[in-house]
């Protein structure tokens, strides 16, 4: 793998990495509001 194909995939990796980052944030904020709004209601 030459040196461009190198910063290529790197690319790709970091993106994916943020995407990852950001829907298990937002997952663990929707949980948490989903289990607020079931405590509250009992």
């Amino acid at each position: 793998m030459n040196h461009y194909q190198q910063l290529i995939a790197n690319e790709i990796l970091s993106v994916q990495g943020q995407k990852g980052y950001c829907l298990s944030v937002l997952g663990a904020g929707g949980l948490a509001s989903f289990s607020v709004r079931l405590v509250v209601r009992l």
